[in-house]
């Protein structure tokens, strides 16, 4: 019986070796995040985190999002931002807490400053990020409007830019 403890205790450090070091995710598997984001999160960190951060683009209904750098899931951001995130991810399960991203997605795609300076005030935001290396498969580029979207939050009279992080 002792015996048998050893051996499948060795069995089992060997079965999970690779956990131990480093490798729980495949190397075929991991992504290289850019330095623009860790940068980003650096800054915010440095904000009070008590201040709401809200996602563009905000194209899409389903709570994914793929990127230019071959990443996609359901978001990162939260990992690295400390503050609150107005991001579909947190509210894609529940019909009843999905109204900002139906007024916002509204605003932008009407392209009218005027209503979305109101729900960046109503919805208490303080902080704008939008992610240009953000895609939509099977959309032209276009469909974002990551093109627009600068100007028409400089339309509102209410927004300016605080910091740039590459794209």
């Amino acid at each position: 019986m002792k015996y048998l403890v050893i051996i499948l205790s060795i069995l089992s450090l060997w079965y999970f070796l690779p956990a131990f070091s480093g490798n729980l995710i495949s190397p075929a598997m991991r992504i290289t995040i850019p330095n623009d984001y860790f940068e980003m999160f650096t800054w915010f960190q440095g904000q009070p985190t008590d201040q709401r951060v809200a996602i563009f683009p905000i194209h899409t209904f389903w709570g994914w999002t793929y990127y230019k750098w071959n990443y996609q899931g359901a978001g990162f951001l939260q990992f690295g931002i400390p503050q609150p995130i107005m991001d579909r991810d947190y509210n894609r399960w529940s019909l009843v807490n999905q109204r900002y991203q139906q007024e916002m997605s509204y605003a932008v795609y009407n392209q009218n400053p005027k209503i979305i300076a109101d729900v960046l005030a109503k919805y208490n935001i303080r902080w704008i990020l939008l992610d240009r290396s953000v895609i939509s498969p099977g959309n032209t580029e276009a469909s974002l409007l990551t093109w627009r979207i600068p100007a028409l939050l400089t339309q509102t009279g209410t927004v300016t830019l605080e910091k740039n992080f590459g794209t």
